[in-house]
């Protein structure tokens, strides 16, 4: 049988992953102009907006591996919430942290705070894969539970003020809303089916094709809305911000999906899921380390290293 890629083979993940950029830019751009002109705050139109925009990708990649690829659906549906979430708290940050030169901070209570609820939910998705029936469902909506206790926790923070600009012209982003959804979900389809091709050819699992392939894919707006926070406007406190809430979006998302379809999922993808936990464990040990008072503060070589945790996270695939 002939395994051999062809052209567009090739392309097609390019123009896919094109796709999935552009139309989270424009879907985050939009949902900014809407929650700014319904008078929501920055923090809410963080929390809803811009991480549910730059997840949106994960969900529907997620969502058509069950739907087409049978039975490694479970696996690449779990590997790419596992791998996206890893690329996000490593690579991205990473960049981002880099990418400052010295000037990352944030707010120091805050970001602890939802580290912690991220942490929490992260160890449902670890325990996830061995646990059976009953079980199975519980955690699930115990992952579901974990974002609306973020969002409330974040709603208390009386510091954001209301933003007032004008409420016309919302039709015209509702509808730029919809096209960017549209297209996320098309670019979606096409980097699943990729994936089946990439498979066949190289002969990567479907473990492998998930937490990398999948995960790299859907975590690019991630990592351009970081570097433009940074690197444009400077906002490093954005860019923490969309990498925490981005991350537990993923398992808002994945509750979800594990809730209505029976994912069997065999005990050692938890031992994967073990490696995020301990990433995140360790970055939360940064974030203290480096807090000052109410600020933390972090150094560029923070940044290279967790570049390279992301590089052992690659190797050990």
């Amino acid at each position: 049988m002939d395994t051999s890629l062809t052209m567009i083979q090739i392309i097609q993940p390019l123009i896919a992953i094109f796709v999935i950029w552009r139309g989270s830019a424009v879907l985050v751009e939009n949902s900014l102009k809407i929650g700014k002109k319904l008078g929501m705050s920055e923090l809410l139109i963080g929390l809803t907006f811009i991480a549910w925009g730059t997840s949106l990708p994960e969900f529907f990649v997620m969502l058509n591996s069950i739907l087409f690829l049978g039975e490694s659906a479970a696996t690449l549906s779990y590997g790419t919430v596992l791998g996206s979430n890893i690329a996000n708290i490593s690579l991205v940050l990473g960049i981002g942290i880099i990418a400052s030169n010295g000037t990352f901070s944030s707010d120091r209570r805050n970001i602890l705070l939802r580290s912690l609820i991220v942490i929490g939910a992260t160890l449902c998705l670890v325990i996830f894969p061995g646990v059976n029936g009953a079980y199975k469902q519980t955690i699930s909506i115990i992952m579901v539970i974990t974002m609306f206790l973020y969002i409330g926790i974040s709603l208390r923070d009386k510091k954001h003020s209301h933003i007032d600009e004008p409420k016309t012209g919302i039709l015209g982003n509702l509808f730029w809303l919809v096209v960017a959804t549209v297209g996320i979900y098309f670019g979606s389809s096409l980097i699943v089916s990729s994936g089946q091709d990439i498979m066949s050819h190289f002969g990567w699992s479907a473990t492998a094709i998930g937490t990398i392939f999948f995960a790299l894919s859907t975590s690019s707006p991630e990592i351009c809305a970081t570097l433009i926070s940074v690197m444009k406007f400077k906002k490093t406190d954005l860019a923490i911000g969309n990498v925490i809430g981005s991350n537990i979006s993923n398992i808002f998302l994945f509750g979800i999906i594990s809730a209505l379809y029976n994912l069997n999922l065999t005990s050692s993808m938890g031992t994967l899921g073990v490696f995020l936990i301990l990433t995140e464990i360790l970055l939360l040990g940064i974030f203290i380390l480096y807090g000052k008072k109410h600020q933390i503060q972090i150094p560029s070589f923070v940044g290279i290293f967790l570049v390279t945790i992301y590089y052992v996270f690659i190797r050990i695939i």
